[in-house]
């Protein structure tokens, strides 16, 4: 199972885990946990990439594109990557707490 250390204060599994704890967690990762081994780091990797598809989506749908003209391969480009990262920093989605 993979291991990951909570960043901040965080209610996983019907449990409020205290900032620093280091859980074992096989759920998909939020960006309040910090992955501390291999598979968790495997996992992050398959959530940030199915997050920054559903970004790519998101704007063409916002752009007037039909769900099958997206081409979520963009997804992987730079500016994509911006894109989340600017996500994950906005106020409240850390401090959420919620995996």
């Amino acid at each position: 199972m993979a291991k990951y250390r909570v960043l901040v204060t965080s209610f996983i599994h019907n449990t409020l885990v205290a900032e620093d704890t280091v859980i074992d967690y096989d759920g998909v990762p939020s960006s309040n946990l910090e992955p501390m081994d291999k598979p968790a780091e495997q996992a992050a990797a398959k959530s940030d990439q199915a997050d920054l598809e559903a970004l790519a989506r998101q704007k063409a749908a916002a752009a007037g594109a039909a769900p099958d003209d997206v081409d979520t391969s963009a997804a992987t480009s730079a500016a994509a990557a911006a894109a989340a990262a600017s996500l994950a920093a906005a106020p409240g989605n850390a401090a959420a707490g919620l995996v």
